[in-house]
């Protein structure tokens, strides 16, 4: 393996085949080719979760909703659903056109208006509890992640 290190996307992904069980390593090799995500974030929520079909995720950051997603092959190959976070505006048409989970374009942050530097602007977002119990269904699910 010491010779694949060079190779460092792929001993990632084989480490994450090779850590997960072996009934999981054809749905994970299978996606090797589709994976978006930088350092195979999607694989390892895949491996972790016994290659599950119809989980639930939540992304920060999301652009575009394709390159470097941590979250389309789970959507897109796994049918997971979620909601993707994406205040700037320059990837909002894009991210609508890539996704269909739900997609919430305010900023992820620990309170509402907060101003950041000298400049006085704030930035108009949405604590985390909020944007995620906005979409959660179970009220439960919406507690635990307080």
């Amino acid at each position: 393996m010491e010779k694949w290190k060079r190779y460092e996307p792929a001993y990632r992904a084989l480490e994450i085949v090779r850590a997960t069980q072996q009934e999981n390593w054809v749905p994970l090799v299978a996606n090797l080719d589709d994976s978006k995500s930088q350092i195979q974030q999607d694989l390892f929520a895949l491996a972790m979760n016994d290659c599950k079909h119809g989980g639930y995720f939540v992304e920060f950051g999301a652009a575009d909703g394709v390159g470097l997603s941590n979250t389309w092959l789970l959507e897109k190959t796994f049918s997971w659903t979620g909601i993707v976070a994406e205040p700037a505006r320059v990837w909002h048409a894009a991210l609508r056109k890539n996704r269909n989970c739900h997609i919430d374009t305010r900023c992820v942050w620990g309170a509402d208006s907060v101003t950041l530097g000298g400049g006085g602007d704030p930035i108009h977002g949405t604590c985390l509890p909020r944007i995620v119990g906005d979409i959660c269904l179970d009220p439960a699910a919406t507690r635990a992640i307080h």
